[in-house]
């Protein structure tokens, strides 16, 4: 077994050896580790751990007259009740080193009254039990904490995706005083305000992340909404979902243009600094339906979704009473004027067809998630839904809407696809109607066919009939291998 002295020492194990770094808009990582470090004897005031623990070093260089935060994070850490990792920062030289803050994993450190020309040290080293330890350590430049009040509210704008855009935190803020207002969330953490503008949807999606991008996850952010004006201000909601390493708020149905009072709360436990996203899917609404052509296959794994108003949230093959989170596609009918639409997901979902236009939708067909049990494992998913659409005029524009279990959702599709005749077929739905059912190679059914349907299967090569299958008494049933265009 190998001792700590025969192991590689790394490059940075001292203060005159210290790594530089670069303090940027957001949180760009270095990663590093301690292992065969030895200990430099310089122990930071506030650090309740004891001497003798191995530590690396880093310097950074003041060049703008702005707040630095210090960020200690480590990917999906489990160690967060007991640090795993703490640093301290000093400024000076490496041999006059002025401590000036420290932190850990959990908590960041926001540095203030920097002077340009500064030289700044950062020790990091692992606690007590994780004496050697791999980290990451970025430095930010984050936005002023002015916020700390209603009427100084900083304006956000919306940002689709989670990346390049502005790094807040709660240092310095704290808790409402006197609240005018009575809270769905808790009142006793330092809170910073932030404004909203409606967009014309009418749908705010609202996310907040770790500002290393989500890989740690945010510790102890709730997100509140309020309608009003500040000194009459309404709660709307506090943390209506939380998605992995994201929490936030939606909110649905509001006047385009009005403007929404937003309330970060950060607890004692946690100070990490955070950035706000509104990662809604493109296909959000009808107006913006993502064009699926025939034979192509889409993926679109977590689309962040709203519920539609028209023509309704819920679909007319109904699933729980909270459904309504929804993404959108077109098709173009082909010149057969039938097709196929394979949905695959990992939650319940329900697929709705329609004719019309964005404005005036008439309902097609719809039909609710399959179960998958005794089929072969054929596709990705827990559920899969297949909906056929039959005797439309060739040409017409219908549109696709994918509907979610939750009234705010992140929809996992694995894939949605679109075509004339499929290669397989799986066939678990009951058939209450004239159905033509066709598939270049094989069909599978384990299908119920209620009285009075009449129903054609016909495949290129194989029909397997599973266990389960059955065609009630005055049901019309056949079974064709010639495949597709042959009925």
């Amino acid at each position: 077994m190998m001792s700590l002295g025969l192991l590689a020492q790394p490059v940075n194990d001292d203060c005159s050896s210290a790594i530089a770094m670069d303090a940027n808009d957001r949180c760009i990582s270095v990663s590093g580790n301690n292992t065969g470090a030895s200990f430099s004897g310089v122990q930071g005031v506030c650090s309740n751990y004891p001497e003798g623990i191995q530590d690396v070093w880093y310097t950074f260089s003041v060049t703008q007259s702005s707040d630095i935060i210090v960020n200690l994070w480590k990917e999906f850490s489990s160690c967060e009740s007991v640090p795993c990792a703490i640093f301290s920062v000093y400024k000076g030289s490496c041999g006059q080193l002025e401590y000036i803050a420290c932190g850990d994993i959990s908590f960041s450190a926001r540095l203030s009254n920097l002077s340009i020309g500064d030289e700044l040290f950062i020790q990091v080293q692992g606690s007590e039990g994780f004496s050697q330890v791999d980290f990451n350590l970025c430095l930010i430049y984050p936005i002023s904490s002015t916020n700390d009040v209603c009427s100084t509210a900083i304006p956000l704008s919306f940002i689709s995706e989670c990346a390049d855009t502005i790094v807040y935190s709660n240092h310095f803020i704290t808790p409402e005083s006197n609240p005018s207002f009575n809270s769905l969330c808790t009142t006793s953490t330092a809170d910073a305000w932030y404004q909203i503008t409606v967009p014309a949807s009418g749908h705010i999606f609202l996310s907040a992340i770790h500002a290393n991008g989500g890989g740690d996850g945010l510790r102890n952010l709730n997100l509140e909404v309020f309608e009003g004006a500040c000194g009459a201000l309404t709660s709307l909601s506090c943390d209506n979902f939380i998605i992995g390493s994201q929490t936030g708020i939606s909110i649905i149905n509001r006047s385009p243009g009005e403007i929404l009072y937003v309330r970060a709360l950060q607890s004692s436990y946690g100070s990490d600094p955070y950035i706000f996203c509104s990662p809604l899917a493109d296909n959000d609404i009808c107006s913006t339906a993502t064009v699926l052509s025939m034979g192509e296959r889409i993926n679109q794994d977590y689309a962040f979704a709203t519920p539609s108003s028209n023509p309704s949230p819920q679909p007319s093959c109904g699933l729980s009473s909270n459904f309504g989170s929804d993404i959108w596609f077109t098709a173009i009918v082909p010149t057969s004027g039938a097709m196929v639409i394979h949905t695959a997901s990992f939650a319940p979902i329900a697929v709705e067809a329609y004719r019309g236009n964005c404005l005036n939708l008439s309902p097609i067909v719809c039909n609710r998630e399959d179960p998958l049990a005794g089929l072969p494992d054929i596709i990705r998913g827990d559920t899969f839904v297949r909906t056929q659409i039959q005797n439309q005029n060739p040409g017409d524009i219908l549109y696709i809407r994918v509907i979610s279990d939750q009234s705010i959702a992140g929809l996992n599709i694995p894939y949605i696809e679109i075509l004339e005749c499929p290669v397989e077929e799986i066939i678990t739905n009951t058939i209450s109607e004239v159905s033509y059912i066709e598939a270049e190679n094989i069909i599978m059914a384990n299908s119920l066919i209620l009285n009075y349907s009449i129903v054609d299967f016909d495949a290129g090569q194989e029909i397997n009939l599973l266990s389960g299958f059955e065609v009630q008494q005055n049901a019309t049933f056949h079974a064709f291998i010639d495949g597709c265009g042959g009925i």
